[in-house]
């Protein structure tokens, strides 16, 4: 049951954090804009188009600063709390430091499942608004991304590569599929290019190449066009750096899951997404903790001070779980691993600051 003194603090908590991140994400829009204003005036970006972009933009700057101020407001409303005596008056009146944690908890978890709602669940529909506008008005992509080096398996023993795939033409070059059997080649086919017949909904062959294998022989056939259907469409060809940001938890683990099952092979890339996903949340418990243990003790300096260590811890840890990102993404450890690492380490540092602070 929360107490009067519990309801103080949350207020506090969540108050100082919502009121923070709404002055950062005004101060990020304002020279965003400043930025693209030139971008929307070239490409003649209606008033309604703009105004939609930067609605959309702001939650996602909202979930994109939510750990590092959830760290920012514990310290700040905690060490005025400490220089005004009113946590040491709370430690005279028995309370301990454990039961204080109880409200910073409440509001951690208020954050973190904020946090969690909008990233996974409303976010994906608002981001792909924003990335087409992005790509439209900004970049003036249109889809005309080319992608390179793509390799998948599109059934149980038939995989293919392809080396670079235009978005915008639907055309692919130097592609090469393979069969296998038991772990046996039983033919190989190379071609030129592969082109989507939208009409048709089947793909183009030209100047292929088919070699059969039986046993010892093989029989070689040639020409310049030849259709053909495969379990692929154009649309699994074009993914984007963002196109993870448009799907929903669910959506995204099953296309990790399909993603798996055709071969492809950035699927770490995804994987750390994912469980970037799932970490955040908690380390908004953990950054809270390292605040509260870390802000609760008056020393010489005031709140300056306290600032100022709060800031470094944060984005160490923002640091921290950059580097990671990176690691796993290139492969060299587990995305698993690699996102959860963060959080241990500074779950460790977070226990001892929580031991050494005043009871």
């Amino acid at each position: 049951m929360l107490k009067k003194i519990d309801w103080y603090i949350i207020k506090k908590f969540l108050g100082t954090f919502f009121f923070s991140l709404l002055l950062i994400i005004i101060v990020v829009l304002v020279f965003t804009y400043s930025e693209q204003a030139d971008n929307f005036q070239y490409n003649n970006a209606p008033s309604d188009v703009i105004v939609k972009y930067y609605l959309t933009l702001a939650p996602f700057f909202a979930t994109l600063f939510s750990p590092t101020f959830t760290f920012i407001a514990v310290v700040f409303f905690t060490s005025k709390m400490a220089f005004n005596s009113e946590i040491i008056g709370m430690f005279s009146n028995g309370i301990s430091l454990h039961r204080l944690l109880r409200p910073y908890f409440v509001g951690a978890f208020i954050i973190a499942a904020f946090s969690f709602i909008l990233t996974n669940f409303i976010l994906p529909s608002t981001n792909e608004i924003k990335n087409d506008i992005y790509d439209n008005y900004i970049t003036k992509r249109r889809g005309g991304q080319q992608n390179t080096n793509i390799h998948m398996q599109l059934e149980k023993g038939l995989f293919i590569s392809i080396g670079s795939y235009s978005t915008d033409k639907e055309i692919g070059r130097r592609v090469k599929m393979e069969r296998f059997e038991d772990g046996v080649m039983q033919s190989t086919l190379t071609a030129s290019e592969i082109v989507w017949n939208n009409d048709n909904q089947n793909w183009t062959l030209k100047q292929y190449n088919i070699r059969d294998i039986n046993d010892l022989s093989e029989t070689i056939t040639k020409g310049r066009a030849l259709d053909t259907v495969i379990n692929l469409v154009p649309s699994e060809l074009i993914i984007k750096d963002n196109s993870t940001e448009s799907m929903t938890l669910v959506e995204l683990y099953r296309f990790i899951e399909d993603q798996k099952t055709k071969g492809t092979n950035n699927v770490a890339e995804y994987q750390v997404k994912l469980y970037e996903r799932l970490a955040s949340p908690l380390a908004t418990f953990i950054l809270t903790l390292i605040g509260v243990s870390l802000a609760s003790r008056k020393i010489r300096g005031g709140v300056g001070l306290h600032l100022g260590l709060g800031l470094l811890i944060a984005f160490s840890f923002l640091m921290f779980m950059r580097v990671s990102t990176v690691i796993a993404s290139a492969g060299t450890i587990t995305p698993l691993l690699a996102i959860w690492l963060p959080n241990i380490i500074f779950a460790l540092i977070a226990y001892i600051l929580y031991r050494l602070a005043p009871k």
